[in-house]
C-alpha cells in the first residue's frame, strides 16, 4: 500500500514539471533594438528595408498615419512624419534619380476614400499625395492596402472600394477589390481596374513576363487570384 501512494503523489510532479536551461541563445543576434515613445501610439502596419540599408514603417494611432525612417546601423530616429485624417495601411520604395523615396498608401477622410502619398525620403516631407473617390453611402469605405514598384517605374496598388469596416488593415467584406496604376510623378491615375467577384485586393505582384496579379479574399470564399 505505501507504493501506491508514493507513486500517485510522485506521478505529477514528474508529467508535469517544466525543464529550464541553464543557458539559452535566445535573442543573441539582436545588433540593435529601439523603442520610440514621442508622439501617439499606433499599430505598425508595415516596415521596409530599403536599397540603402535604412528602415521605414507605417503606423496609424487614431485619425492619423506616421512614418518613421530609422538608420539601419545603429536604430537612431532619422525623421518622423505625420498624416492626419488618414489610416496608413502600406509603405513601398520609390527609388529616382539617386534619391529614396517611399509610397505610402491606406484610405483618408471620413469616409475613407482611397489615399496614396509620395514622401522625400530625405526629410518626410510631402512630394504629393492623392485621394481617389469613389461614389458612395457614408457607411461603405475605401482602402489602398499595399503598393508596388512594377518594372515600368509605375505605381501598381491593391485594396478595395465599399468595403463594410473602416480604420483596420485587415480583411474587410462587402465591397469590391480594386487595382490601380499611379503616375510616381505626380499621382495621376492612369487606370483602375474594379473586379466584383472579389471582395479586396490582398496583394499585388508583377510576373517576369510582365503580367499584374492580385491575390483576392471574398466572404466564406477562398482565395481569388486575378
Amino acid at each position: 500500500m505505501k507504493n501506491i501512494i508514493l507513486l500517485l503523489i510522485f506521478f505529477p510532479s514528474l508529467t508535469f514539471s517544466q525543464l529550464v536551461p541553464l543557458s539559452t541563445d535566445f535573442n543573441q543576434n539582436i545588433v540593435w533594438q529601439k523603442v520610440f515613445t514621442d508622439g501617439p501610439a499606433g499599430k505598425v502596419n508595415r516596415g521596409i528595408v530599403d536599397s540603402e540599408g535604412n528602415c521605414a514603417v507605417i503606423f496609424m494611432p487614431p485619425n492619423m498615419s506616421r512614418v518613421h525612417k530609422i538608420d539601419g546601423n545603429d536604430g537612431s530616429l532619422i525623421w518622423s512624419k505625420t498624416i492626419n485624417n488618414t489610416v496608413g495601411f502600406g509603405i513601398t520604395e520609390f527609388y529616382h534619380l539617386g534619391r529614396v523615396d517611399y509610397i505610402v498608401s491606406g484610405g483618408k477622410g471620413s469616409t475613407q476614400e482611397r489615399w496614396v502619398a509620395r514622401l522625400n525620403g530625405d526629410d518626410g516631407s510631402i512630394v504629393w499625395e492623392k485621394t481617389y473617390n469613389t461614389p458612395g453611402s457614408n457607411w461603405e469605405f475605401d482602402g489602398i492596402r499595399m503598393t508596388m514598384i512594377g518594372s515600368d517605374n509605375y505605381i501598381y496598388a491593391s485594396g478595395f472600394i465599399g468595403g463594410d469596416d473602416p480604420g483596420t488593415i485587415f480583411i474587410v467584406y462587402a465591397g469590391e477589390e480594386v487595382v490601380m496604376k499611379i503616375d510616381p510623378a505626380d499621382g495621376t491615375e492612369i487606370w483602375t481596374n474594379i473586379n466584383s467577384s472579389s471582395e479586396y485586393s490582398v496583394a499585388v505582384v508583377e510576373s517576369s513576363d510582365g503580367y499584374i496579379y492580385s491575390a483576392g479574399t471574398k466572404y466564406e470564399e477562398d482565395l481569388i487570384l486575378t
